[in-house]
């Protein structure tokens, strides 16, 4: 007789297939100034399809910055010469770091796909304006 551990079970499952769209509703006055582009990436297998139009807008006057500041070992050495070197040999020796400072902007635009057919009084005052009702 066999031991427990040695047993195997097999379930049979029934798999679907599943559909999936993805839709974006665009307006027909944006068909002019529209691009699409249907790239593949071969490393990867699969494919990237990319849809780019562009619409009116304005900078709101809002921007916030934030810096973040990355250190790390210049090099391969110098991380190894931090991770396994005596104390003393480090001393005598530094590790050198290196430093990146990223800034970071966070800008704020108002804009409004209705410009490109309907040039009405409320979107180009929510425009021009930065009204923010």
């Amino acid at each position: 007789m066999k031991a427990k551990q040695d047993m195997v079970t097999v379930e049979r499952i029934t798999l679907e297939k599943m559909k999936f769209v993805i839709q974006q509703m665009v307006s027909s006055s944006l068909v002019d100034d529209m691009r699409y582009e249907s790239i593949e990436d071969i490393a990867m297998q699969s494919i990237i399809k990319r849809l780019t139009f562009y619409l009116w807008g304005n900078k709101v006057n809002e921007e916030e910055y934030d810096d973040t500041v990355s250190v790390y070992p210049a090099t391969m050495w110098e991380e190894l010469k931090r991770d396994f070197c005596p104390d003393w040999l480090k001393r005598k020796f530094p590790v050198r770091y290196s430093r990146d400072v990223t800034h970071h902007i966070t800008k704020h635009y108002h804009i409004c796909p209705h410009l490109n057919h309907k040039p009405d009084r409320e979107h180009l005052d929510f425009m021009i304006f930065n009204d923010k009702r």
